[in-house]
């Protein structure tokens, strides 16, 4: 397979000709075919060889992109997606999903109703629940790659230090000297190749 993906009780992969396969999932194992998928919660969404974006739940909620040509997929729960249109800018349907700036992005995370990314200049820009403490504090500066957790968010400076803000009963808002990851990140075009106070800190990689 080119890629697997484990959520819950699922897990489905992508096979070598594009289509998904899923086990364990019996309503998205004839899903189709892919060039890339995205799941989580009952949802799971994908880009089309035309670049056109199909999803399908077994919940009661409805994940729907308009018809249009994409260049990535991230469903980040149940009832969430946000997609890179052709122009990089981000587009996130579903229900209370966060309005993204009319801006470019190089890579984006979500978790939930909330979301930060990388634009095109470097900086970040975080939409969602203002009361959630992953959204206190975003720092200013110059990033790579931005992650979004449950309730905190770490991201990566372009001088390869880790910063890092939110709660931080478990020590998740101070980084060990190692790089964040993030969860997606805008691809080429085609043809191209118990709660705790919040805390903010910095670590070199």
């Amino acid at each position: 397979m080119a890629a697997i993906a484990a959520k819950s009780h699922q897990i489905c992969g992508l096979e070598a000709d594009h289509s998904v396969r899923c086990w364990e999932w019996p309503t998205m194992r004839d899903f189709g075919t892919a060039q890339s998928f995205s799941m989580a919660g009952a949802t799971l969404c994908g880009l089309n060889p035309d670049q056109s974006i199909a999803c399908r739940n077994t919940a009661s909620s409805s994940v729907e992109f308009p018809d249009g040509r994409y260049l990535g997929v991230m469903v980040s729960s149940t009832a969430n997606a946000c997609a890179f249109t052709e122009d990089s800018t981000l587009l996130c349907v579903g229900e209370q999903v966060p309005t993204p700036p009319a801006e470019r992005f190089n890579q984006v995370s979500l978790s939930g109703n909330y979301a930060c990314g990388v634009l095109a200049t470097g900086e970040i820009r975080c939409r969602g629940d203002a009361r959630d403490p992953a959204a206190a504090n975003v720092p200013s500066g110059k990033f790579a790659e931005v992650s979004v957790g449950l309730f905190h968010t770490c991201a990566l400076c372009d001088d390869g230090e880790v910063e890092c803000w939110g709660w931080n009963r478990f020590g998740q808002s101070d980084p060990p000297n190692s790089g964040a990851r993030s969860q997606m990140r805008r691809p080429a075009a085609p043809g191209r190749s118990a709660r705790q106070p919040s805390a903010r800190s910095r670590r070199s990689t």
